[in-house]
This record gives structure tokens, sequence and C-alpha cells, in this order.
């Protein structure tokens, strides 16, 4: 059965399915990356999102070619998660943007491809625009209000306590329900989200970092270089120079 299996699959032109199949599902948006993170398929529906016309001009490039760079760091630590258990990553929730820079919310997963020989050669992604499931909205719809609240007030001191009353849930639920959603804690999230806006800023900006830290949220330098250098690799000074900032004025 397996050898059958085999020669029918060896039979099949899989990239001609595959375009078929993703081009018959509006609201699924398809993506394969090879090992140098270059998209090598792209489905009409994720190009429309992004604003390109041809699937061509996909092929080869990066994340970082059609998105802020920290929204394309995440989506490489997450492919180089896949890449390196070799394992699926599934129903991930996402803000992604759109060709207009709207964010929107996805469900994503992410599958390693193997050759016939069991090499990893690449990663292919779905993602389901969740507000035109409203089924998929259901499990974490609570959570979307705490995320906007966090992503509009970062720079303010937020609670566990706060975000669980706006979602409606006790403290204990709300955190094990954004556990479950975003494999990360809330406070953890919160940090993620002011180092984010603290590295643009490095980039757009020519603000002393020490402001820059008060800004975002960090009222401890030290502490805003801790979890800056743990998210990011480098401290917020090397981060500047590395993406090309403007210089401290």
């Amino acid at each position: 059965m397996k050898d059958l299996s085999m020669r029918f699959l060896q039979q099949v032109d899989s990239r001609r399915c595959l375009s078929e199949l993703f081009a018959e599902t509006p609201d699924l948006y398809f993506f394969a990356k090879d090992l140098k993170y270059q998209f090598t398929m792209c489905n009409r529906a994720l190009l429309d999102r992004l604003g390109i016309d041809e699937e061509s001009e996909i092929i080869g490039n990066d994340d970082y070619i059609y998105f802020d760079p920290l929204v394309a760091d995440h989506y490489r630590v997450e492919d180089e998660e896949v890449f390196r258990e070799r394992r699926p990553i599934t129903n991930r929730i996402w803000l992604v943007p759109d060709a207009g820079g709207v964010m929107n919310w996805y469900l994503s997963s992410k599958f390693p491809l193997f050759d016939e020989q069991g090499e990893l050669v690449g990663l292919a992604g779905l993602m389901r625009d969740c507000n035109q499931s409203g089924a998929l909205m259901g499990p974490y719809q609570n959570l979307a209000k705490a995320i906007e609240f966090i992503r509009e007030n970062f720079a303010k001191v937020i609670t566990v306590g706060e975000l669980a009353e706006m979602s409606q849930l006790s403290v204990s639920q709300f955190e094990r329900s954004f556990r479950k959603y975003f494999k990360i804690t809330p406070m953890k999230y919160v940090n993620q989200v002011r180092v984010d806006a603290a590295a643009r800023l490095l980039i757009d900006s020519s603000e002393p970092i020490s402001l820059i830290a008060h800004d975002t949220g960090f009222y401890d330098h030290s502490y805003f270089t801790k979890q800056f250098k743990t998210a990011k690799g480098m401290s917020p000074s090397e981060y500047r120079r590395y993406r090309g900032g403007r210089p401290e004025e």
C-alpha cells in the first residue's frame, strides 16, 4: 500500500495541484519558503493581500522585503523554530499588516517540508483571516480586547488584573487562555510589544536611548537594556548601529 501511495504521488504535479487548490480557497493564504527563508510559492489570495500582481515578483524574496523589520523578525523566529524542531507549529495567532499597513488577526500554521530522502528543504504556511471566519474568533475574542489595549497603551503601567477584567475572565483564567493561544505570558507579551516599539524608535529617531526606554514603558534603564538584549540578541545601541538607525543628537 505504501509503494502504491509513493508511485501515485510521484505522478502528481504537486505544484500545479497546490496552486489550483488554494486558488479556489480565497479565505486561505498559502505560501512556501526554502531554507534561505525565500518565498518559493504563494497563492493569489496572499498576493492580493500584499498588493503584489504576479507570483514571480515574490519568488526569491523574503519577509523583510514586504514587512516592517519588527514584524519580519517575528516571522523569521517562527521559521527558525520550524527548521530547528523539524515539526509543525499550528494555530498560532498573529497580527499581520496588509498592503496598506492595516493590522488584521490571522490564525496561522507552518509545516516543515522534506524531500524523498527525508532531508529538510523548506516549509509551507497557511493563514486564515479571523475577521472573515467568525467561528475562529470565538476562543480568543475576549483576548483580542486585551491585545488591542496593550498595543495602544504599552507606554503606561499595565497589570494582568486589568487585562483580565476587560476580558471578562478571572486572572487565572486569563493567564491560562493567554498562554494557550499566544504561547507566552501576558506580561512577557507586554514587554515584547514595548521592545518592538523601542526597536522602531531606535531605527527611526535620534532620541537618546534613555528617553526611548521611558517612552516605551521601561522606567528602569538597566531593566530595559536587559529585556531588549534578551529579545533582540544585542543591546539597544548595538541594534541601532546594526539597523542603520540615526545616531543620538
